[in-house]
């Protein structure tokens, strides 16, 4: 579980930054299109493993949207720490 929220981050984050270089997009709609991509990319994940039907889904289930709030926790406080540091 631990591998597929660094695979998704590298991913997202050179999509993110290939999206910025090009100047085409705005800042804010980078940050959510890779935001929707990434639930998009945690819930086919989640749907993978419970088609697979292995033991103790459910624990599974509590397990992985624990990790991905914290993940969206620090993605959010980074975010604002660095939208802090550009406000002044």
């Amino acid at each position: 579980m631990l591998t597929f929220f660094t695979l998704l981050t590298a991913m997202i984050g050179f999509l993110a930054v290939k999206l910025m270089k090009l100047e085409i997009f705005n800042a804010v709609s980078v940050i959510l299109g890779v935001t929707v991509i990434r639930l998009l990319g945690s819930i086919g994940f989640v749907f993978l493993i419970l088609w697979q039907g292995d033991e103790n889904l459910l624990w599974f289930v509590v397990d992985f949207f624990i990790i991905y709030l914290l993940y969206l926790l620090f993605d959010i406080y980074s975010l604002i720490a660095n939208l802090r540091l550009h406000s002044k």
